[in-house]
Order: C-alpha cells, then sequence, then structure tokens
C-alpha cells in the first residue's frame, strides 16, 4: 500500500503522455481508423518541442511548434490512407519507423553525434492548494504539470464532443455506418481528416509533456513504446474516453509502481519489463469476447425454457 501511495503523483505524471496519445486516438478510432502511429506523432512532437525550445527559450512556442509539425505529420499519413486508399496498418507501421530514424539522424546532426539534447525550457507545475488536503495524497496531488490537468479534463471535454457535438456524432457515424453517413449528407473524408488532425494535435501534447514535462531533453526513441500503449489503451477502451482514461492511468501507475519496486532491489529487467506486460495482457483481455460469454448462460436458459 506504501508503493501504491508513493506512486500516485509520478503515476500521473508518468501516465499524462500516455492519456495524451490515447484521447487523440480516439478521434481516428470513432472515425474508422486503425490508427497506430501514435508512437510515430510522439516522437515527432518530443523531438520538435525539444529542439524549439532549446533554439528559443520558450515553452509555449516549443509546444506550438510540435503541434503544428505533428497535425501536418497525421494530415500526410491521413492523405496517404484515405485520399492514396493506403493500407492504414502498413501506413502507420511506416510513420512509426520514420519517426524514429529520422529524428535519430537529425539529433546526431544537431548534437554532432550525441545520444541528446537538453533543453531550458520546461512546462510548469500548477498548484491546486485544495487537493492539499486530501488525506494521504493531498501532497502527491496538489502540484502537478500544466499537461497533467489538461489532459484530466480533457477526458470530460472529449466524452462531450463525441456524444453532444455534430463533429462528434459525424465522426461516430462515420466510424460506424459510414454508407448511412453518406447518405446522411456527411462528408466522410473530410471528418477522417478532421479526426488525424485532432489526433495529431492531441499525441504533440503527450510528446511535449514527455519531453518538457518530465525530462527537459530528446534522447533517441525516448517514448520507448508509450504510444503503442496509448492504442493499446483505445482498443482496451473501446474508444471511450472515460474507459481510455482509466486504462492510461493503470498504464502510468505500473510504470510508477515498477520504478519505486527497483528501489526495493528487484532486477531492473523485471522492472521495466512490467509495463508492456500489462500492455499484453489488456490486449488479450480486450480480444476476449466477453460480451457473447456473459450472455451465453442466458441464451442457453432461454433456449431450456422454449
Amino acid at each position: 500500500m506504501e508503493i501504491l501511495l508513493a506512486a500516485l503523483g509520478p503515476g500521473l505524471r508518468t501516465a499524462s503522455p500516455i492519456l495524451l496519445a490515447a484521447l487523440g486516438g480516439i478521434f481516428t478510432q470513432r472515425a474508422g481508423v486503425f490508427n497506430i502511429a501514435l508512437e510515430g506523432y510522439m516522437l515527432v512532437g518530443a523531438f520538435v518541442a525539444v529542439v524549439v525550445g532549446s533554439a528559443t527559450g520558450s515553452v509555449w512556442l516549443a509546444v506550438a511548434a510540435a503541434v503544428v509539425a505533428c497535425t501536418l505529420l497525421a494530415l500526410l499519413m491521413a492523405f496517404v490512407v484515405l485520399s492514396l486508399r493506403g493500407d492504414a496498418v502498413v501506413v502507420g507501421i511506416a510513420v512509426n519507423l520514420l519517426a524514429a530514424g529520422l529524428t535519430a539522424f537529425l539529433l546526431q546532426q544537431i548534437t554532432d553525434g550525441g545520444a541528446f539534447l537538453r533543453t531550458t525550457a520546461s512546462l510548469p507545475n500548477v498548484d491546486l492548494p485544495f487537493l492539499a488536503d486530501i488525506p494521504l495524497v493531498g501532497d502527491l496531488l496538489a502540484s502537478q504539470g500544466i499537461l497533467v490537468w489538461v489532459a484530466l479534463a480533457l477526458v470530460p471535454v472529449i466524452a462531450w464532443v463525441l456524444a453532444r457535438t455534430s463533429l462528434g456524432l459525424r465522426m461516430r457515424a462515420v466510424g460506424e455506418h459510414p454508407e448511412a453517413a453518406v447518405s446522411a449528407g456527411v462528408n466522410v473524408l473530410r471528418t477522417q481528416y478532421i479526426a488525424f488532425g485532432l489526433c495529431g494535435a492531441l499525441c504533440a501534447l503527450a510528446g511535449a509533456q514527455l519531453a518538457l514535462g518530465l525530462l527537459s531533453l530528446f534522447s533517441i526513441n525516448m517514448t520507448a513504446g508509450r504510444g503503442i500503449i496509448a492504442f493499446a489503451a483505445v482498443i482496451f477502451g473501446a474508444a471511450a474516453p472515460r474507459w481510455v482514461a482509466l486504462a492510461a492511468l493503470v498504464f502510468g501507475m505500473a510504470d510508477a509502481v515498477a520504478n519505486r519496486m527497483q528501489a526495493v532491489g528487484l532486477p531492473v529487467q523485471f522492472v521495466l519489463m512490467v509495463p508492456y506486460v500489462l500492455t499484453i495482457a489488456v490486449l488479450l483481455i480486450a480480444a476476449v469476447p466477453w460480451r457473447r460469454l456473459l450472455r451465453l448462460p442466458i441464451r442457453a436458459q432461454t433456449g431450456a425454457e422454449a
């Protein structure tokens, strides 16, 4: 219990990039596109944020540049997938590989062969004094980075957008019944492009949070699979914001608890594999048709009564 409580504050911080990327993945998933390129978007966002932040010293200019870069990358992928009819999975893998190779190459060019680039620009913390009064965990929650609170606030906002706005309803219609959406006058292609743009922007915030909110540097492949974990959260949560957020927070807490476990002497190899083993387990659980399994006894009973 002490390990869990001590990991709560760090868990929120480590979960925030995953949560932001997963919230972006909700849009493309709801629009009917299987988008596994969240990892690449995050990596590009982190790289651009650190490069611009180290060059200008402005954290907000760095975040804005990351959003622009990732949105353009997402729209480029949308063009290949939607307009050129490329396979979404293949193109997503290509985007991830391109982001990993290109950022590593540019980093070595900028740093003359260095393995990382530091920046003095860092995202500020936001103190919420009323949280400090919560027993046991108040001190851990009272001060968090600004994008942590943004990520948490976006969960109900995105849920409202998807359920109550015309844009959200169009996305759901396009993802569930594209033919019916077309017959209702919905521009399917434009709606999917918007979904890609929103996904890229939120993944840029995820990369910026990782680079400027947690580490203040960029290193080769620094996302370390967090984009894949975010995609797993989207699948596990069935693209519903509240369940996706819960899955992302579980993954973040697992990472923080694993770090605490390393401090008590567990082998580092075991500690590093914990978040990824949890991701595989969650995907396996999500692949099981639980609803069908739960209905089997009901159907059998109904048949017997008949």
